[in-house]
């Protein structure tokens, strides 16, 4: 009698334990997300378009959906949030302002989006604070604080706004399937313009 006592003990307190460990683990993971707005709005935008990557014409159709929501939700939402973005360039122009060109494609060592995003890739320029120039280091990680203005769908404009010669990880504004997992995405935001607030080192 006792020792079926204990066994059931045992199982009981076994199962107790995966229970929690279980609602650990997703509360993490729901936690984890709402620190990316962009996990959220990607698992919904994919969730309101299922066929989204299927072929050239679903693609295009979900393109312009995809840049049409981004637009919408970033009136309220600042969807580049945590996110962290490499500092590439700093420029002076013959105003006095300071023009920044941050980019994402390269993440910190270490570093994972959570589930369903794989990447998100974008280069994203605005006028910065003069206030920040002694502090910002080249190649070193930050976050933006701020409010998307638009997209910048030309290179030259993109040069033009910075005031120097740069490169870009890609033009492209879209959501596609990851190449070798079906249920994780790869976020392309191509060159957008960001009314910068404020710049924060990235804490890992």
């Amino acid at each position: 009698m006792k020792k079926s006592l204990y066994i059931l003990s045992l199982i009981t307190l076994l199962f107790s334990s995966c229970v929690n460990s279980s609602y650990n683990k997703q509360e993490e993971e729901q936690n984890s997300k709402s620190k990316y707005p962009i996990v959220g709005f990607v698992e919904e935008f994919v969730a309101s378009h299922p066929n989204f990557d299927n072929n050239n014409i679903t693609r295009e159709q979900a393109d312009v959906d995809f840049l049409q929501s981004f637009t919408e939700v970033s009136d309220s939402v600042n969807l580049l949030q945590n996110i962290p973005v490499k500092l590439c360039a700093l420029n002076q122009n013959s105003k006095g302002e300071v023009m920044a060109q941050f980019r994402s494609w390269i993440k910190p060592t270490n570093f994972e989006f959570p589930k369903p995003v794989n990447e998100v890739n974008f280069d994203v320029i605005g006028r910065i604070d003069p206030k920040y120039v002694d502090s910002l280091n080249d190649d070193s990680y930050y976050t933006l604080s701020g409010t998307f203005i638009g997209r910048i769908e030309s290179m030259d404009v993109f040069r033009v706004l910075l005031g120097l010669r740069t490169s870009i990880y890609t033009p492209s504004f879209n959501v596609r399937k990851d190449d070798i997992w079906d249920d994780q995405y790869e976020v392309s935001l191509g060159m957008m313009y960001f009314a910068i607030d404020s710049i924060a080192p990235f804490a890992h």
